[in-house]
C-alpha cells in the first residue's frame, strides 16, 4: 500500500474505466502507460501533468497487482463480465481504499463529517489531514484533488456555500452480494486494524457513499476472510491476504 501522498490528481471516471480496460488487454505497465497517456493527451496539457495522472491511474489499477493481487484480479473479472456499467464505481473506489492510504484518510474524514451532520469543507478537510499526517508538502493541494475526484464521481454535490460540499451518502447500490464483499475486503485492507468486529466494518466512515446490505453470512466460507464469533454475540473480520495464506 502506498502510505505516502500519491493520490495528488484530479481523477475523472472514463480514465479509471480507461485503466481497467488497458489492464484487461495488456500485461505491460509500458504499454498500459501508453494508452492512458494516448487518451489523456487531448485531455491534460501539461507534460508533468499527464504524467502524474496516468502514473496514479497505473498505481490504482496496475500496481495493484503487487500490493493487493487478490483484490485485482477480482475487480478485473468484476469489471470484464458481471457488473453494470453504474456499478464500475465501486471497483474504482475500492482499489483506491486498498492501494492508496492517503485518499483512505481523507475520504474516511469526508464520511466522519457526513456523519456528523457538519459542512465538508475544504479548509475543515485539510486541517483533519493536517492533524493525522502532519504537514508534508503537497498535502493540502492533494486533499483538494481527491475532493475533486469526489465530485467529478458524483459522491460529492456543492452546496449553497463556496468550498463546502454535501456527502451523498449510500448514493451507491447494487444487488450483487459479491460486489458489496469485495469493497468489504478493500476497506479492510487498506484500515490501519488487522481485524474489526463486522458491524464496525461495516459502519466505516469511508464507505459513506455505498449502501451494505450484506450480512455475516456472506462472509463466512469466502476465501478472503476469517469470521470468528466472539463473546457477546459479536462477529470479528479478518482479512486473509495470499502472503498470510502461504506462511507456514
Amino acid at each position: 500500500m502506498h502510505t505516502g501522498i500519491g493520490f495528488d490528481r484530479k481523477i475523472t471516471l472514463p480514465w479509471l474505466d480507461a485503466a481497467a480496460a488497458a489492464c484487461l488487454q495488456v500485461d505491460d505497465a509500458a504499454l498500459v502507460r501508453q494508452r492512458l497517456e494516448a487518451i489523456l493527451v487531448h485531455e491534460i496539457g501539461g507534460v508533468e501533468a499527464r504524467r502524474k495522472a496516468t502514473s496514479l491511474l497505473l498505481g490504482i489499477w496496475f500496481r495493484s497487482r503487487s500490493s493487493a493481487p487478490m483484490l485485482r484480479s477480482q475487480a478485473l473479472e468484476l469489471f470484464q463480465s458481471r457488473i453494470e456499467l453504474a456499478e464500475r464505481i465501486w471497483l474504482h473506489y475500492g482499489l483506491s481504499l486498498a492501494t492508496y492510504a492517503f485518499f483512505r484518510d481523507c475520504v474516511a474524514i469526508i464520511g466522519q463529517f457526513a456523519r456528523q451532520g457538519e459542512s465538508i469543507t475544504t479548509a475543515a478537510v485539510k486541517a483533519r489531514m493536517a492533524t493525522t499526517r502532519g504537514y508534508p508538502g503537497g498535502l493540502k493541494r492533494a486533499a483538494e484533488r481527491v475532493i475533486a475526484s469526489l465530485r467529478d464521481w458524483g459522491l460529492l454535490e456543492d452546496s449553497r456555500q463556496r468550498y463546502s460540499y454535501l456527502a451523498r451518502q449510500q448514493v451507491c447500490t447494487t444487488g450483487d452480494d459479491s460486489l458489496q464483499v469485495w469493497l468489504l475486503a478493500c476497506a479492510l485492507h487498506g484500515h490501519p486494524a488487522t481485524e474489526l468486529p463486522f458491524d464496525d466494518l461495516l459502519r466505516l466512515p469511508e464507505l459513506f457513499p455505498f449502501q451494505l446490505t450484506i450480512g455475516i453470512a456472506a462472509l463466512r466460507g469466502r476465501p478472503e476472510f476469517e469470521v470468528q464469533r466472539l463473546g457477546g454475540g459479536w462477529d470479528s473480520v479478518r482479512l486473509i491476504t495470499p502472503s498470510a495464506t502461504n506462511q507456514p
